[in-house]
């Protein structure tokens, strides 16, 4: 049976080195991302790299109510289910402790906690009901 993974973040650094990673083992993919031509830029990648592979982009911003639910059950839609998250997306907006301003906090944490949570809920009920699957979350240096 054909595995599928959902990987935000997949148009660059880590997320797309697993996403390439993940296709190497037979994974159907979805990433997803808030920058469309950097993930179409992914695609043709990856393609490239594994031409047979199952791949799509999914424009998203983690940062809403609704679009984390949308990636999840897009995917699961188009795979039968999903069998692994992995969340490797996330922002930085460079601001020092003093410029700090309410609406960056919100921004950074609505996509980098909610974001996060929403997506992690919504993947984790289609896995309960399923029997299983894997949630894998990131931080990188940014998260110092």
């Amino acid at each position: 049976m054909v595995k599928s993974a959902v990987i935000t973040g997949g148009g660059t650094g880590i997320g797309f080195a697993i996403a390439s990673k993940l296709l190497e083992n037979g994974f159907r993919i979805t990433i997803a991302g808030r920058r469309k031509p950097v993930l179409e830029t992914a695609i043709q990648e990856l393609g490239a790299k594994q031409p047979d592979c199952d791949i799509v982009a999914f424009p998203v911003d983690m940062a809403t109510k609704d679009g984390p639910g949308r990636l999840i059950d897009a995917h699961a839609t188009r795979c039968g289910g999903i069998d692994a998250l992995v969340i490797s997306s996330a922002i930085y907006e460079g601001a020092s402790f003093l410029d700090i301003t309410a609406e960056s906090w919100d921004r950074t944490m609505h996509t980098n906690v909610r974001g996060t949570v929403l997506a992690s809920v919504a993947a984790a009920k289609r896995m309960v009901d399923a029997g299983g699957g894997r949630i894998v979350i990131i931080g990188s240096v940014l998260a110092h």
